[in-house]
């Protein structure tokens, strides 16, 4: 996030003044904002806040309002995700705006409760191939690795659907971008409640 735009501002108690920036002060309730693109500079801040809200808390709220962005950033968030639950910390994810692509993955691989907005748009589709063409065994690495990450987060899907997906039909949503509004994603298992 632009440090030009955290807006701060200063509470009073007493005597003592404490002057907080809003991701800090949201931080100190548990609760967790992803705006933007997934990518190492909001994974890194992501899993961070996580783990330092772990230590106070056993729910967090993560809030996401994202197109997408790097898979492998957006596993890393997974993964601490699905630590932190085996340590006994739940997180309720909510959509808001846009989840698309990772940040559809990440609305959906919440541990506690999944919500979405009314408005809220939800879209799916296949990994974005990272190839830039080069030398023939190059490229056949760059697919093998793509092929990975593609059936990675397919099962991941399956699994966050609560059985209510199944392999053939998760493949089929990936393979154009599939939008779905907050009842439908709700219908696939993908997200649990809509929120108002």
């Amino acid at each position: 996030m632009n440090p030009m735009l955290v807006p701060y501002f200063t509470e009073q108690n007493g005597r003592n003044k404490k002057t907080s920036d809003i991701p800090t002060k949201l931080m100190e309730q548990g609760i967790i904002q992803l705006f933007g693109e997934v990518d190492e500079t909001t994974s890194a801040f992501i899993t961070g806040a996580l783990l330092c809200c772990s230590t106070q808390f056993e729910e967090i709220s993560l809030y996401i309002n994202s197109p997408g962005g790097v898979c492998t950033d957006g596993f890393a968030i997974k993964d601490v995700i699905m630590n932190l639950k085996k340590k006994g910390v739940l997180v309720n994810t909510y959509g808001l705006g846009q989840c698309c692509s990772m940040g559809a993955y990440l609305l959906s691989c919440g541990t506690g409760k999944r919500y979405l907005t009314p408005s809220c748009r939800y879209m799916i589709h296949s990994v974005q191939s990272a190839m830039d063409y080069s030398a023939y065994p190059d490229a056949k690495v760059q697919f093998n690795e793509t092929t990975r990450l593609q059936e990675l987060m397919r099962d991941d899907l399956i699994k966050f659907s609560k059985g209510k997906l199944n392999k053939r039909e998760v493949t089929k949503l990936m393979q154009r971008d599939s939008f779905m509004d907050a009842q439908q994603c709700i219908n696939l298992g993908l997200a649990d409640e809509i929120l108002g």
